[in-house]
């Protein structure tokens, strides 16, 4: 049972107080009997109380009119929201569809490449006739006659069983030294845990073929770091190296580009790199693969430049090489065939940036800015540290 609001009771001791002064001057001024007057108030009384019960009705009725007046106002404004609402579930369901085929296109891809690479490491090592336990002398038997082929077969191990890991050493700007880039290099690690520089493999890697295995596992650890890495640090690009190897292998770089035709996404954040010395004996047909990835909008960057005037500023431009990489000391002193203070300038205008490699003192970042050079590489800023998959580059490089 439900309590009676505030101003009903108020307005019931009102009548009541209305009954009882209309009885009370029937009495006295009317002359009426106490009957007559008792049913006077309460009449009074009564026909207050109606009268108070119809205007309740009526300003419900009207409160009623209002609000179906006020919905019938909002249920165009509703219908709308609705549809806005279905076509938004829509199209989030179908941006989830597609980025699953996305994903799942990708994944096929990435395995066929994948494939590829374990084909040929297979086919390569049934030649070589070489076990994976060969590996765990190799350190031990590094100066001595064995020592290339027990590289040659840590190679094959940890290609095999996983141990080329992933590095990055910073790219910054001068003079704030801020982080911009990251080069991505190679490692290999014994079954002991022990650390291989590419100077400490690279030439046995080239004799037994295993080079473009090698810039293939580094692309895709490349690939994978960039996607973990998603939205964050926008600008920041991976620079990859790839061998002459690589760049020669037709059937490789053939199946590269049509992979990467299918992951324009990656085009922001990945750079290929190789050497000035390779770039100069490429093959037309691997020049024209390079211009298929640049029409894409893959980037380049050229590495160890040494004689400016061996270069086609404008051929590298429509190349879509957009970095030069030059060691400190031959910028500083070498014979460049450029002037060195224009230098920079010169490849700005062509759409391309110096970066100066090598600088390990201060004294040297001092000299190239003077020269107009405005990005650095080198153990100055940061030596290679383990990348590992990691959704951010280590907060120690940065």
């Amino acid at each position: 049972m439900h309590p009676l609001p505030y101003r009903t009771i108020t307005a019931l001791v009102a009548y009541a107080l209305a009954g009882g002064l209309t009885a009370l001057a029937g009495l006295s001024l009317a002359g009426l009997d106490v009957t007559t007057a008792l049913l006077l108030g309460l009449g009074v009384v009564g026909a207050a109380f109606l009268l108070h019960l119809i205007a309740g009705i009526l300003g419900e009725r009207r409160r009623m009119i209002a609000w179906v007046t006020e919905q019938d106002r909002l249920l165009p404004e509703l219908d709308e929201r609705l549809l806005r609402v279905e076509r938004n579930v829509t199209a989030m369901l179908s941006d989830l569809t597609a980025e699953q085929s996305r994903k799942t296109a990708d994944l096929a891809a990435e395995l066929s490449l994948l494939r590829l690479m374990m084909e040929r490491l297979a086919g390569d090592m049934r030649q070589a006739g070489v076990a994976s336990d060969a590996a765990s002398g190799a350190l031990a038997a590094v100066g001595k006659g064995q020592a290339g082929r027990d590289i040659a077969a840590l190679l094959r191990s940890a290609l095999k069983e996983s141990r080329v890991d992933l590095y990055l050493q910073p790219i910054v700007r001068l003079p704030s030294r801020k982080v911009m880039h990251y080069e991505a290099l190679s490692r290999l690690r014994d079954e002991k845990g022990r650390v291989f520089t590419p100077s400490d493999y690279l030439d046995e890697a080239a004799e037994a073929g295993l080079v473009s295995l090698l810039d293939n596992l580094l692309l895709f650890r490349s690939i994978n770091l960039i996607r973990k890495l998603g939205p964050r640090r926008p600008g920041v690009r991976l620079f990859c190296n790839m061998s002459a190897g690589s760049l020669t292998d037709e059937t490789f770089l053939a199946e590269l580009v049509e992979f990467l035709e299918q992951q324009r996404e990656l085009a922001d954040r990945l750079v290929f790199e190789f050497s000035a010395g390779d770039l100069a004996q490429l093959p037309e047909a691997a020049i024209a693969q390079l211009a298929e990835l640049a029409r894409v909008g893959f980037a380049f960057s050229i590495d160890n430049v040494t004689d400016m005037a061996a270069l086609d500023l404008a051929r590298l431009a429509r190349l879509n090489v957009r970095f030069l990489k030059m060691d400190a000391e031959i910028y500083l002193s070498g014979p460049i065939s450029y002037v060195r203070a224009v230098l920079a300038e010169t490849l700005e205008r062509h759409g391309m940036t110096l970066i100066v490699t090598r600088i390990e003192t201060d004294r040297t970042v001092a000299e190239v800015l003077e020269l107009g050079a405005a990005y650095g590489q080198g153990y100055l800023f940061g030596s290679p540290r383990p990348g590992r998959g990691e959704a951010v580059p280590p907060s120690e490089m940065a």
